[in-house]
């Protein structure tokens, strides 16, 4: 993460600026998968400087998968056939499978302030995406996070460099 984030972000660990971002009326599910069991979740924790960017990205993923369904399936079907499919798409690629966003911790192998301490950060499916890898984050779904809406985009872990590359990760990047 940059500075000009950071300092918009304010200090990392400080929970009184977190807020939880209602996700109950997606019209996908998404399962947090920290536990012994992947468990349905309708709230993600975060800053409350990306909170309405994240539910934006979230609402861009179903409309990005509908459309990868229009893509396989051509457009003569139903809108029912097409949400049915969308599901299957996000489910098939794992982008339903969350890992946590806040965390108040360094970044793994490192004594640096991980992005996750300001709430700025959500990683996804990490049982295929491990730390290191290439990962098998879906096109459509990395340009989804990493389009720039008004002064935020977010930066994609799968394109950093080899060592250090998450493809799981997605942390926010402030541009204003």
């Amino acid at each position: 993460m940059n500075a000009k984030t950071k300092k918009w972000l304010g200090s990392p660990g400080d929970e009184s600026v977190l807020v939880m971002v209602d996700i109950k009326d997606l019209p996908y599910r998404i399962y947090y998968i920290g536990g012994l069991s992947p468990t349905r979740i309708y709230r993600i924790r975060c800053h409350k400087r990306i909170a309405e960017d994240l539910r934006e990205r979230l609402w861009a993923i179903w409309n990005a998968a509908r459309w990868q369904a229009k893509l396989r399936y051509g457009y003569a079907q139903s809108s029912a056939f097409y949400d049915n499919r969308a599901r299957e798409i996000i489910a098939d690629a794992g982008v339903d499978l969350y890992a946590g966003c806040y965390a108040n911790r360094a970044q793994r192998g490192s004594t640096a302030t991980s992005s996750h301490a300001w709430g700025a950060a959500v990683d996804w499916n990490p049982a295929e995406n491990a730390m290191g890898t290439k990962g098998c984050m879906p096109k459509w779904w990395v340009n989804v996070w990493t389009a720039k809406i008004g002064d935020i985009r977010w930066t994609w872990g799968g394109s950093w460099l080899k060592l250090r590359r998450d493809p799981m990760h997605v942390e926010v990047e402030w541009l204003g």
